[in-house]
């Protein structure tokens, strides 16, 4: 209950401050995406949502079991864990896409990517 006052005091500050996109990261609270989602969704307008649980806090990816509006709802999604400073590193996060594409879990409006930046 208390996660949910919090998911629905977020979207209503996102509302209220016009935001037009959120990144979710997995060491918040907000974890449960799909309760978020639905709270955009009754707010009336679309928000871009960046799923950043790092390829494995769960929900990671999308559910193929359902159709793409609620097997993934959010927009783009993290596949690796957070980059480190070698090339090994930058190696590894570019492979983590590729299971990713080969079993059609990252197209149009779902897009998985890898951390990058460092």
């Amino acid at each position: 209950e208390e996660c949910d006052k919090q998911i629905k005091g977020d979207v209503a500050a996102l509302r209220e401050f016009n935001f037009d996109a959120v990144k979710l990261d997995g060491c918040g609270g907000e974890t449960n995406l799909e309760l978020y989602n639905k709270y955009v969704k009754e707010s009336g307008r679309a928000v871009m949502t960046e799923n950043c649980h790092w390829g494995s806090k769960v929900p990671f990816k999308p559910d193929p079991s359902l159709p793409p509006a609620e097997g993934c709802p959010w927009n783009f999604y993290r596949s690796s864990g957070d980059v480190r400073a070698s090339y090994a590193s930058i190696m590894y996060n570019l492979g983590t896409v590729e299971p990713l594409r080969t079993q059609n879990l990252s197209y149009p409006g779902c897009w998985a990517y890898p951390d990058m930046l460092q």
